[in-house]
Protein backbone atom coordinates (compact mmCIF):
# COMPACT_ATOMS: atom_id res chain seq x y z
CA UNK A 1 0.00 0.00 0.00
CA UNK A 2 1.40 3.39 -0.96
CA UNK A 3 1.22 6.42 1.28
CA UNK A 4 -0.45 9.59 0.17
CA UNK A 5 2.02 12.45 0.02
CA UNK A 6 0.98 16.05 0.08
CA UNK A 7 3.22 18.61 -1.62
CA UNK A 8 2.74 21.26 1.09
CA UNK A 9 0.36 20.70 3.98
CA UNK A 10 -1.02 18.13 6.37
CA UNK A 11 -2.23 14.56 5.86
CA UNK A 12 -4.46 13.02 8.55
CA UNK A 13 -5.20 9.30 8.80
CA UNK A 14 -7.55 7.77 11.37
CA UNK A 15 -5.93 4.53 12.49
CA UNK A 16 -8.47 3.18 14.99
CA UNK A 17 -11.64 4.00 16.92
CA UNK A 18 -12.59 2.43 20.25
CA UNK A 19 -16.06 2.78 21.77
CA UNK A 20 -16.64 2.74 25.52
CA UNK A 21 -18.63 -0.11 27.03
CA UNK A 22 -21.54 2.17 27.95
CA UNK A 23 -21.40 3.81 24.47
CA UNK A 24 -21.32 7.34 25.93
CA UNK A 25 -17.90 8.22 24.49
CA UNK A 26 -15.26 6.97 22.08
CA UNK A 27 -11.56 7.45 21.37
CA UNK A 28 -10.12 8.07 17.91
CA UNK A 29 -6.46 7.42 17.13
CA UNK A 30 -4.97 9.64 14.40
CA UNK A 31 -1.60 9.85 12.66
CA UNK A 32 -0.91 13.39 11.42
CA UNK A 33 1.94 14.00 8.97
CA UNK A 34 3.23 17.42 7.93
CA UNK A 35 4.82 17.88 4.49
CA UNK A 36 6.89 20.63 2.91
CA UNK A 37 7.74 20.27 -0.79
CA UNK A 38 6.76 16.59 -0.63
CA UNK A 39 9.15 15.80 2.24
CA UNK A 40 7.72 14.64 5.55
CA UNK A 41 8.99 17.05 8.18
CA UNK A 42 6.99 15.99 11.25
CA UNK A 43 4.76 13.12 12.40
CA UNK A 44 2.36 13.32 15.30
CA UNK A 45 0.05 10.74 16.90
CA UNK A 46 -3.16 11.97 18.50
CA UNK A 47 -5.74 10.37 20.74
CA UNK A 48 -9.03 12.27 20.74
CA UNK A 49 -11.84 11.49 23.18
CA UNK A 50 -15.31 12.47 21.97
CA UNK A 51 -18.74 12.37 23.59
CA UNK A 52 -21.48 10.44 21.82
CA UNK A 53 -24.33 12.89 21.16
CA UNK A 54 -27.06 10.26 20.85
CA UNK A 55 -26.95 9.78 24.65
CA UNK A 56 -27.12 13.49 25.38
CA UNK A 57 -29.83 14.63 27.78
CA UNK A 58 -30.09 18.18 26.36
Amino acid sequence: MTERRTFIGVDRLMVDRIDSLDEKWFVEFWVVKYYFFGIEIHTQKKEIVKHNHKHSFL
